[in-house]
This record gives C-alpha cells, structure tokens and sequence, in this order.
C-alpha cells in the first residue's frame, strides 16, 4: 500500500513537472507564432489548471479506492490507515489551497480576457482608422506623384524654353557685336570727317584771310584808280589847255606876219603836242574805264566770293555741329550698346543661374517623385499591415470572447 501512495505522489510531481515543460514549450511556440503574450499566458495557465484539476480528481478517486479496500477488510493495517488518512488531509488540505490558487488565477484570467476584448476593440478600431488615414493618404501621395509629374513636364518645358531663350540672347549678342562693330567703323569715319571739316575750317579761313587781303588791294588799287583819274583829267585839262593856247599863238604869229613865222611853227608843233597829250589822255580814259569795269567786276566777283565764303564758313559750321551731334549720338549709341552688353551678359548668367536651378529643381523632383513611390509602397504596405492587424485584433477579440466563456464554463 506505501507502495502504492508512493508511485502515487511520484507520478504526481512527475506530472507537474511534465505540465510545467509542456506549458514552457507552448507558450515559446506560440509567442514565437506572433500571438499576444497575454494571451498565450492566459491559454498555458488555463491549461495548466484544468490539468492539474483532472490530476487531482484521479488522485482522489484513486484514494478512495484505496480507503473501500481497507474499510472492506482488505487491508487491516491501523499503523497504515492512520498514516495514510494524514497524508490524505494533508493532500486534501493542500488541493483545497491549490483550487482556491486556481479559481483566484481564473478570476484574473477573466478580466485579462475581459480586458483583451475590449483592448482587441480598440486596436481594430484604431487599426480601422489607421487603414482609413494611410488610405487618405496614399490618394494624397498619389495626387503630390502626378503634381510632381506635372511639375517636372513643366520644369522639361522650362528647360526647353530657357534653351530657346539661350539661343536668342546669343543671337541678340552676335546681332549688337555686329552693331557695334559698324557703329565703331561709323565713329571712325566721323572722327575723319571732322578731320576733314577741321581742315576745311582752316583753309576757310585762311580763304577769308586772303580774300581780306585782296579786298585790301583791290581797294588799295580803287584809291590809285581814282588818283589815276585824276591825273587823267588834269593831263587832259593841260592837253587842251596847251592846244587852245597853242591856236592862241598861232593866230597870233598869224597877225605878226614874216616875223611871226617860226613862233608859229613852235605853236603849230605846241599844238600837235597838245593833240597827242589830248589823244593819250583820251586813251589812257578809255583804259582807265575798261581798268573801272574790270575793277567793279572784280569787286563784285570779290563780293560773290566772300559771300560764298561766308555761306561756306556756315556750312563748315553747320557741318561740323552736325559732325559733333553725331559723335555724341555715336558715343550715346555706343554707351548704350556698353550697357545693353552689360544686361547681356547679366542675362545669360541668370540664365545659366536658372538653367542650374531647373537643372537641379529635376533632380530633386525626380528623387521626390521617387520618393514618393516608395513611400506609397510603404503606405500600401502599412495598409495592409493595418488590415492585417485588424483581422488579427478581430480574431483576438473573438478568442478572448472564447476564453472568458471558457473560463466562466471552467468555474
């Protein structure tokens, strides 16, 4: 019989022992299986427990057996009975203690499970509205994907454009070297255009330098003109003064008779004298009109000439203002051609500025475009993550439900 109770407690911690690897073993499984540790613990638990429950029952039903067999006069060992009814009170005593161990760990059992139904609420609903956010914004990643597709179409056509643009400010540039080239070729021709008025300037004056002196001579040459005419009149004066008195004398030798003879001859040759001086005069008066005309024709021509002078003297001036206009309107133009090749060269180093910022504004739409995928990935991928969470905390709330019915059956 000692036998008996001994194999008896053996196989019991034999099999405690047997339970607690067991349950070792199955929790290890199924948190490695991806199921909540609270739960796991509260299905090894209350496997445990109805385990060791069943084990106890064979236990007592077995001592019972024993007890009939002595009380039937099978066994008649007193020393035996008595301390096998010790040990059954201490074992009875030590089940009872064990049962209310097991009905307080069911007790919390049932309210993890209650607290797991209601947690297993909260993560599906929360898992819902999780799958309904990352939803939300996977439309909102894929309306930033086709902006930013957008965004780089337009950025390729701004390129495309800066390109264009590029090319006309190139054309544009060759356009004001080529101008400025014949403005410069023009600004030299006008520097020797005023060269050239400047030289005629100078010969002008000095044209109007000897005309001055001409005019001087010419009326230099009009005073002994005059003084000529004069002497001209008085040679004519004593011309026909010396013929008249020559006649005088040639009557008067005419009246002496014989005696008068050679006076008369000197009065005759007085008077031929007198004739020729008359004659010379004569000429020297026709000479001296022509020498008048020619002179008033020379003062005229004079006159004309120093008008031409004077209106050339004008146009030199005229000339030469308009030289100096055009040269300060070359140098204006050239100015400006200085700038606008300034504002040319500005322009293409903005432009080569903004052809580095579309440049680099397509690199970084491209990585956020990217970007954008992969994160939309894992947006869908969270999203099945959370419908998958939602199943499982579903599942979760049902096996809780399970588990507290379970529990309460176990009661």
């Amino acid at each position: 019989m000692f036998t008996f109770l001994r194999s008896f407690f053996r196989k019991k911690h034999l099999f405690l022992v047997i339970q607690v690897a067991c349950g070792t073993l199955v929790f290890y499984l199924l948190y490695a299986s991806g199921l909540n540790p609270v739960i796991a613990f509260a299905v090894i638990s209350l496997a445990i427990c109805i385990a060791m429950v069943f084990m106890n029952q064979r236990s007592i039903r077995n001592a019972e057996k024993v007890l009939e067999g002595i009380l039937g006069g099978k066994d008649n060992t007193g020393k035996d009975l008595a301390h096998l009814c010790k040990e059954l009170e201490n074992h009875v005593s030590e089940l009872n203690s064990k049962i209310k161990g097991f009905k307080a760990k069911i007790t919390a059992v049932n309210m993890i499970s209650m607290q797991l139904v209601d947690t297993s609420a909260a993560v599906a609903f929360e898992s819902e509205e999780t799958s309904k956010s990352l939803e939300f914004m996977a439309k909102a990643i894929d309306e930033i994907s086709s902006g930013i597709t957008s965004l780089v179409n337009d950025n390729d056509m701004c390129a495309k454009m800066m390109e264009d643009l590029s090319n006309n400010i190139n054309s544009v540039h060759e356009r004001f070297q080529e101008t400025n080239s014949k403005i410069k070729h023009i600004k030299s021709a006008n520097e020797n255009g005023q060269k050239a008025i400047g030289i005629l300037e100078e010969n002008s004056l000095k044209n109007k330098n000897e005309l001055n002196e001409v005019i001087k001579i010419i009326n230099n040459f009009g005073d002994e003109l005059k003084n000529i005419w004069n002497f001209t009149n008085l040679i004519k004066a004593i011309a026909e003064q010396t013929r008249l008195l020559s006649l005088n004398a040639t009557i008067e030798a005419a009246r002496a008779g014989e005696a008068g003879r050679g006076f008369a001859v000197v009065a005759d040759e007085v008077g031929k004298l007198a004739n020729s001086s008359r004659d010379a005069s004569d000429e020297i008066y026709r000479v001296m009109k022509d020498i008048e005309s020619q002179f008033t024709n020379a003062v005229n021509t004079v006159g004309t000439i120093r008008k031409f002078i004077t209106e050339q003297d004008e146009v030199v001036n005229t000339v030469k203002n308009t030289f100096n206009t055009f040269a300060g309107s070359v140098e204006e133009v050239l100015d400006s051609i200085r700038e606008m090749e300034a504002y040319m060269e500005s322009m293409e180093e903005n432009k080569n500025q903004t052809v580095n910022a579309i440049f680099n504004i397509s690199s970084a739409t491209e990585q956020i475009a990217a970007s954008t995928q992969e994160i939309n990935a894992n947006i869908h991928e969270q999203k099945n993550a959370a419908l998958s969470m939602n199943n499982t905390a579903k599942e979760m709330s049902i096996l809780a439900v399970e588990l507290s019915q379970s529990v309460a059956i176990g009661k």
